[in-house]
């Protein structure tokens, strides 16, 4: 076939519309042989590989969210020896301050990192601010 001829053909098929090019093809035989079963699908095996790959990210989450440390907690022997050390400090501001600092680590970490001097006035600063909330239950208290 000459390049002429070649170009023409191509000009010829490419002006066809749909219908003329599946008239003018001859039917497409089906190379399959007859002889071959047909594939089998794979469902088990896809199946098999997202449960060993949720199984890995399963085993990886539990590792990464292993026992978490506990955080430290200041024994309460040390926080009553800590009020103790106060000077002029009532036992019923005392064992109201104690009852505070024993739940609460944030309060007895701020209570160390005052001076001396300056705890007592805190923690009745403290205690002042809940009787005012609580009323007169440490007025009470301390009188019986």
């Amino acid at each position: 076939m000459s390049d002429l001829d070649l170009v023409s053909y191509i000009t010829e098929e490419s002006t066809k519309t749909g219908a003329e090019a599946a008239r003018d093809s001859p039917e497409q035989i089906d190379d399959a042989s007859p002889d071959l079963p047909p594939k089998r699908q794979r469902t088990g095996d896809a199946i098999l590989c997202m449960l060993g790959d949720m199984k890995t990210s399963f085993n990886d989450t539990l590792k990464s969210t292993g026992p978490l440390p506990l955080p430290e907690v200041t024994p309460p022997v040390e926080i009553l020896a800590s009020l103790q050390m106060i000077p002029d400090f009532a036992r019923c501001d005392m064992l109201q301050s104690y009852g505070k600092l024993i739940l609460n680590e944030r309060l007895f970490q701020a209570l160390m990192e005052l001076l001396m001097d300056m705890r007592k006035e805190w923690l009745l600063m403290l205690n002042k601010k809940n009787d005012n909330l609580e009323g007169s239950v440490h007025l009470l208290a301390c009188n019986a």
